[in-house]
């Protein structure tokens, strides 16, 4: 009887590994509308159909591990499921379930990508998704677009590096997008998420890879806030990206800049900067240049100021980037004082005279 029972569940656990292994991992992309009330708190249920097998019910609402209720409006979800292998996606259909009215969410598109074999489909609807009625308990998009997996040398990889500001409260909790925009094109919306990590702190330096399809010389980056969370409003001082193109040893690499020093939540969900390059440093042994700034602010009444102040340092052949003097925590450029700071690694061409 022992040895049945053994046997038994050896051949259970056999089985059981079996069919996990059969099971494939998707990403799905949820993007919103931004029209107004177009977000949802309904339960979002797919039914994918495949050349292969079909996958249905699947439950997104469920599944989510975000805190954020539903599909606020202009939002990007994203959920990692796994399931059966479905071959190639041929028909989508989306069912809401706890829908209040004929037009309860306006939905952009859904991205499904099998990420076994890097295969994508574009499920483009924009439009608004009715409440659940018996005659129309499934939705169908309107296009279905196959994006091929690229080939090396048309792909890039971009390392973007995002600073938070030092002001109290400078941090957010709510959901981040960027738009960047190439010389030759622009990438999708792209949701900066780390599993795990607690993203964009005060004074803290977060670090992404993107890999895609090369958009030429970096030009322009709009980044966008779901204003999702009560510590919303985020004060973004800059980013900074570097281009890798796998194929291509000798392409000199830059730093491209783009300076945002503003804030960015309730009052203004979107921002937009344009780029500044300065080439990559190599400070060797000798370490990060450091520049002591001293300010010193008049006596007339009334001489402070409490506006956000900048500096660029101009050399005979190049220049730094535009750095904010702020000291965290202190009341600078008050009446009759001096404010000094230190400003760390900002490349200038030559020495200054």
């Amino acid at each position: 009887l022992l040895f049945q029972f053994l046997l038994k569940t050896i051949l259970y656990r056999t089985i059981e590994n079996s069919l996990i292994s059969d099971l494939v991992s998707y990403r799905f992309i949820v993007r919103t509308g931004t029209r107004k009330n177009s977000g949802t708190r309904a339960q979002v249920f797919l039914y994918m159909y495949g050349t292969e097998k079909n996958w249905t019910s699947i439950n997104l609402h469920a599944r989510t591990n975000q805190n954020i209720e539903g599909f606020p409006s202009g939002s990007v979800r994203t959920f990692c499921l796994k399931g059966p292998d479905i071959g190639q996606l041929h028909h989508l259909n989306v069912n809401l379930v706890g829908a209040r009215s004929d037009k309860e969410w306006f939905l952009k598109e859904i991205e499904i990508t099998n990420l076994n074999t890097s295969v994508t489909w574009l499920c483009e609807f924009n439009c608004w998704l009715p409440e659940q009625q018996e005659d129309k308990k499934k939705i169908e998009p309107i296009t279905i677009k196959k994006q091929n997996q690229l080939s090396l040398d048309k792909l890039s990889v971009y390392i973007l590096q995002i600073r938070t500001g030092e002001k109290s409260f400078a941090g957010t909790d709510s959901n981040i997008q960027v738009i960047i925009r190439g010389s030759t094109g622009q990438t999708r919306q792209l949701a900066l998420t780390s599993r795990g990590a607690d993203l964009f702190e005060q004074n803290q330096l977060d670090t992404f890879a993107i890999v895609g399809r090369d958009i030429g010389d970096l030009l322009e980056i709009n980044v966008e806030s779901d204003k999702s969370q009560l510590a919303a409003d985020w004060d973004l001082k800059e980013m900074v990206m570097w281009k890798i193109r796998p194929n291509n040893d000798d392409d000199k690499q830059l730093q491209v800049y783009f300076p945002f020093n503003a804030w960015l939540g309730q009052a203004v969900s979107k921002l937009n900067a344009k780029r500044e390059t300065y080439p990559s440093t190599d400070h060797h042994q000798k370490g990060p240049t450091c520049y002591h700034i001293s300010v010193k602010t008049g006596k007339d009444f009334g001489a402070g100021t409490n506006a956000n102040v900048f500096i660029i340092i101009y050399g005979k052949t190049g220049r730094t980037v535009k750095h904010q003097l702020d000291n965290s925590l202190k009341d600078d450029f008050e009446r009759n004082t001096t404010s000094e700071f230190t400003v760390r690694k900002l490349y200038i061409d030559r020495s200054i005279n």
